[in-house]
């Protein structure tokens, strides 16, 4: 079985980047996997991508999360729900399901991480809260909406086919026929039940990903397209960047001494709770 060498995936901008200008790139930091175990299943939440350079990181959007709480409990009694404003960065996700002991218990039914500010809640107090932080919700939303319109095209690039035909012979080796991972996935989106068959089918999915080096091909294809979208936006991405940093000095100020006792985040940046 031939795997592709896996090229380079570079940070575009450091994290503090005030620049508009296109930096040099850094050093790649993904190895070549192992050809027949494939690389472990948080290579893409792991890996350093274009985008991430203008993305808070999660401890960061959990204290503008925990301050947007606080202010809405201020203002109406209420912080919501647990998970109402649960930060997540959900990176893994950006290539469906990769990890087979998380698929045998989501099958693909795992919730979607929520960022500050999106809720079902409108009104007064979200929209006060929101302006008192500085944290402009909708720049943010555009910014995941980026970042997974580089999922998209990195899932369609002609490049991926060849993962796409080395995961769907192994699927077949389970008895599974599914051209693609988006296939299987696409299968039980509108499932609103998780089945056994839904959970074999994610489980299998997520053990040929590692097996055939989907994942690691495929973060190439994905750094590639957010580099494309930093060109493309830059400008853009810089102001969206040093507003969240105004948010979370906003956030970090209101809640004081408190604001350090956030819980740390799990590897990768998946999503957890208060």
């Amino acid at each position: 079985m031939r795997v592709l060498p896996v090229a380079s995936v570079v940070v575009m901008l450091t994290a503090g980047c005030t620049q508009a200008e296109a930096p040099a790139p850094s050093p790649p930091r993904i190895a070549t996997a192992d050809p027949v175990l494939g690389p472990p299943p948080d290579l893409v939440a792991e890996a350093a991508l274009p985008l991430d350079a203008y993305t808070p990181n999660v401890a960061q959007l959990s204290e503008v999360d925990r301050a947007i709480r606080r202010l809405l409990a201020e203002c109406d009694g209420s912080a919501g729900a647990v998970g109402e404003h649960v930060v997540g960065r959900d990176r893994r996700n950006r290539l469906g399901v990769t990890d087979p002991a998380a698929a045998s218990t989501t099958g693909y039914h795992e919730v979607p991480a929520v960022a500050p500010g999106e809720s079902a809640r409108t009104g007064a107090c979200l929209t006060k809260a929101l302006r008192r932080v500085r944290w402009d919700a909708g720049e943010f939303a555009w910014l995941r909406e980026s970042a997974a319109l580089a999922a998209s095209r990195a899932r369609a690039d002609p490049a991926a086919a060849g993962a796409d035909a080395r995961w769907s012979a192994c699927m077949a080796q389970s008895s599974l026929s599914y051209r693609s991972p988006d296939d299987a996935e696409g299968r039980w989106a509108g499932a609103r039940t998780r089945s056994a068959e839904e959970v074999r089918t994610a489980v299998a999915d997520a053990a040929c990903k590692r097996r055939v080096n989907y994942v690691g091909e495929l973060t190439v294809l994905l750094a590639e397209q957010e580099r494309r979208i930093v060109t493309e936006s830059t400008p853009r991405l810089v102001k969206l960047r040093r507003m969240a940093d105004v948010a979370l000095g906003e956030a970090s100020a209101l809640l004081g001494a408190d604001g350090a006792k956030g819980q740390a985040p799990p590897p990768g940046g998946w999503r957890f709770d208060e």
